[in-house]
């Protein structure tokens, strides 16, 4: 849906550099509900549709603010 893919470009922009925002929503827990609601489970399928392919790049977007600067990732699930 289009809808899912505004509302991750949105929380993207929230959390681009922003450590306020990243903790807020890691404290939340709210990066393992945006997975449980992507329902990954079906990576095994062999075609995806677009949006699906986009929606998944945007939450790995997502995640990769997570990153430190030195490029060592730490817990997001703590």
């Amino acid at each position: 849906m289009v809808t899912v893919e505004d509302c991750l470009s949105v929380l993207l922009n929230l959390l681009k550099n922003n450590a306020s925002n990243q903790s807020y929503f890691r404290e939340g827990s709210y990066i393992r509900r945006l997975v449980d609601f992507f329902e990954l489970g079906s990576i095994g399928e062999k075609r995806w549709s677009a949006q699906k392919v986009t929606n998944v790049h945007l939450l790995l977007q997502v995640i990769n603010q997570y990153r430190n600067r030195d490029g060592n990732s730490f817990s997001l699930f703590d």
